[in-house]
């Protein structure tokens, strides 16, 4: 073979190789998996009325690097890179406004890598503050303005707790939109669900089940709620009216008010199987606003079965009237005022006469009578020395499971009287309308809690020439404090606490601290507080917090506890358009619902640098 021919052979030989190289290397490289990362960039600020609930609301146009490249994200707040070769890469997001994140990602060959960030406002960046008083009312007055949408999330269902009855055996199922009906139907199949009714919404299948016998309501709802399916799964609630009375002069009961009567209405407004004795001046029976609420009673000062007060107007009329119309006047009947218990049984003992004293004897022979009329409080707005009889009388009631209730004295003074000095007496003292103490509202180491005193309306009427005449007046003292305490001592009965030590630790115990902390001889343990006492706990001071408003929602900016005396002070909150909120979570639920104490400012407040702020906000019964 000549040398030209075998360099034309070498040449094709070679040439054939290089080109099936070049084709085997394309091969290689058309076969190689390649990686992509993709995610979605949220908001998580925290919601306002929970620390574990997130906004998860997408951040627009946050810009995703990953090494040196980089893309921004959509309206869902989405990014994605493909054709991703194996690797490690440093993956990072800015966002205005946002803290900024990054993290180091391997990357294998065929990897679809899902990051999802949440990203915390830098919102404490300047200096500013807002401070004020928050003032709590007890009374709705239509004053909470609030869209519950704004502060809900999708799993706030399985947040909410049981606060009231519920249908038996009934749970309410929300589907996700475009659930089949396949799914739901075996859904129903495999948990032995009956279908009662249900209601087509834009957004999904609402479904009223019957829940097999073998369920309870509760367990029911925590199995549905973890299917994907499922919305949300929660019992059939029932609902009650939530009113305020439409006694007329109910608006002038200022006392009814400040010990919190709206809030403990909610839970409890009272049972005519509950009965209190009012050892007093006797009543004025044919009042209109009393006598559904009235029982028999007796006169002991003239010994027989009438126990109608018998004190001309001259002398001040009939105080046992008075005294018994805050516990218990007929309410929500579009007349006159509301007793702090809506019904119950009243029990009238006249045992001082119609210059307004009695003797020792009559007051501990009505102390007696009560008791054996099953009395489950006694009520004593009177006052004067020790006496070993009224002791015993007292001692004998107290053993035999009424609890005694007595006013702490008018007398300015530094000492309680008897029979309220007795330890087994639960001595009250007045405030006014502020909650301070009432200048005549006698202090000592026997007092125990105060009460409204001063200026309270209520039933009342005198005796003139063997007429009878009703009506309503204001009157003043620790004996119109102590009612109220017996009022609320007779809600805890209807509830179900019936001893009288547990019924003196939960009046003690719940009430409104007023700027001391524990035990004093001024205010006792506090002001009595219906609801706290229903709920079996000491109501805390509000929180209130700085939120800005993101599509409708609130978020948290910042948060303080107010203080005893209401003041507050939120720093670090410049540069930014606030809204103020105040909210007291009586149930500790985290979910402004009934019973709470809410309310935020209309319109947002723009909090300057270097700037100090004064806004007193006020917060009305949800």
């Amino acid at each position: 073979m000549n040398n030209k021919l075998f360099k034309l052979i070498l040449i094709t030989i070679i040439t054939i190789l290089s080109i099936t190289a070049c084709s085997r290397s394309s091969s290689i490289t058309n076969l190689t998996k390649k990686a992509s990362i993709y995610g979605q960039i949220e908001d998580g600020s925290l919601l306002f009325f929970s620390n574990d609930d997130k906004a998860n609301y997408p951040i627009v146009k946050a810009t995703v690097y990953l090494d040196n490249n980089s893309t921004t994200t959509d309206s869902k707040g989405q990014y994605y890179f493909e054709n991703l070769r194996a690797g490690t890469y440093t993956w990072q997001v800015k966002a205005e406004g946002y803290q900024s994140a990054q993290i180091k990602v391997n990357l294998a060959e065929g990897d679809n890598k899902l990051i999802n960030k949440s990203l915390l406002p830098t919102l404490k960046q300047k200096t500013g503050s807002i401070s004020g008083q928050i003032k709590i009312h007890n009374t709705t007055e239509n004053k909470v303005k609030l869209n519950s949408s704004q502060f809900k999330t999708k799993t706030e269902a399985t947040k909410i707790k049981p606060l009231s009855e519920y249908q038996e055996s009934e749970i309410i199922v929300k589907f996700n939109s475009l659930v089949a009906e396949r799914l739901i139907n075996s859904l129903k199949s495999k948990y032995n669900l009956d279908t009662l009714t249900q209601l087509e919404l834009n957004n999904g299948l609402v479904a009223n089940y019957k829940v097999p016998e073998n369920k309870s309501v509760l367990e029911m709802a925590a199995q549905l709620e973890s299917l994907p399916i499922v919305n949300y799964a929660v019992p059939n609630y029932l609902f009650y009216t939530m009113e305020a009375p439409d006694d007329p002069h109910y608006q002038y009961q200022w006392g009814h008010l400040n010990s919190n009567l709206e809030a403990a209405w909610n839970i409890q407004r009272g049972n005519k199987e509950v009965t209190v004795a009012v050892i007093d001046s006797g009543i004025i029976p044919q009042h209109p606003d009393l006598k559904q609420n009235l029982l028999m009673g007796y006169d002991f000062v003239e010994n027989n079965e009438d126990p109608t007060d018998q004190t001309p107007a001259k002398y001040g009329g009939s105080h046992g009237t008075h005294v018994a119309g805050i516990i218990g006047a007929t309410t929500n009947n579009q007349l006159g005022v509301a007793g702090v218990n809506w019904q119950l049984s009243l029990l009238p003992v006249r045992a001082l006469g119609p210059k307004g004293s009695g003797s020792t004897f009559d007051v501990a022979q009505g102390i007696d009578y009560a008791v054996q009329q099953g009395a489950d409080i006694i009520n004593l707005s009177l006052g004067g020395p020790a006496s070993p009889i009224m002791e015993e009388s007292i001692k004998k009631a107290v053993e035999a499971g009424v609890t005694v209730i007595a006013a702490a004295g008018n007398d300015s003074a530094n000492y309680i009287v008897y029979p309220a000095a007795y330890e087994d007496v639960i001595a009250v003292g007045a405030v006014e309308k502020d909650n301070q103490r009432s200048n005549y509202s006698n202090t000592g180491s026997e007092l125990e809690i105060v009460a409204p005193g001063s200026n309270i309306l209520s039933t009342w009427g005198y005796y003139e020439n063997g007429v009878v005449n009703t009506g309503y007046r204001y009157m003043s003292g620790t004996s119109m404090a102590t009612p109220y305490v017996s009022g609320t001592a007779a809600l805890l009965v209807a509830q179900g606490i019936t001893k009288p030590e547990d019924i003196r630790a939960r009046l003690t115990s719940t009430t409104m601290d007023l700027g001391t902390s524990g035990w004093n001889e001024k205010y006792g343990y506090g002001l009595v507080d219906a609801y706290g006492a229903l709920l079996g706990q000491r109501l805390e001071s509000p929180k209130v917090l700085a939120l800005i408003k993101k599509e409708d929602i609130f978020l948290i900016v910042d948060k303080v506890q107010a203080n005893q005396d209401g003041s507050y002070k939120l720093t670090e909150i410049a540069g930014q358009e606030i809204y103020l909120a105040g909210w007291r979570d009586t149930n500790n639920n985290g979910i402004v619902d009934s019973g709470d104490y809410f309310g935020i400012s209309d319109e947002a407040i723009k909090i300057e640098e270097n700037e100090e702020y004064s806004f007193d906000l006020d917060i009305y019964l949800y």
